[in-house]
């Protein structure tokens, strides 16, 4: 029964942690693309790179959701969600909501890495 829950496991996290992966490509692609000519890329990395330590690290207080995977990946969603509904007038708002998403995004790729990693072999 343990080696079944072990396999169940090791599938299911892996399907998250290929899963994860795309989306993070598909995020960083969609902050490239985007044509805001006053938000540089490497602060959509920093902002990635803060969101997903803050998951990590439980850092984040009560603006960060906690470390299940499902609350990160509705946080990734909200943020996503955001960013497809701001309007031109918004500015810097979509990277930023991208930004964010990715982070959330790298967290649930790292979380679900290293899980898979410490599963009996």
């Amino acid at each position: 029964a343990a080696g079944l829950r072990d396999a169940r496991a090791a599938e299911s996290l892996a399907l998250l942690r290929d899963t994860s992966a795309v989306a993070a490509r598909l995020l960083w692609r969609a902050l490239e693309a985007h044509p805001r000519s006053s938000y540089e890329l490497g602060n959509g990395r920093e902002g990635a790179t803060r969101v997903a330590r803050r998951v990590l690290r439980g850092t984040g207080g009560g603006e960060l959701p906690p470390r299940q995977p499902l609350a990160i990946a509705r946080a990734a969603a909200g943020e996503l969600f955001e960013a497809l509904a701001a309007s031109e007038r918004d500015g810097v708002l979509v990277p930023m909501r991208l930004a964010a998403a990715l982070g959330y995004v790298v967290a649930l790729y790292l979380l679900a890495t290293t899980l898979t990693e410490s599963l009996p072999a």
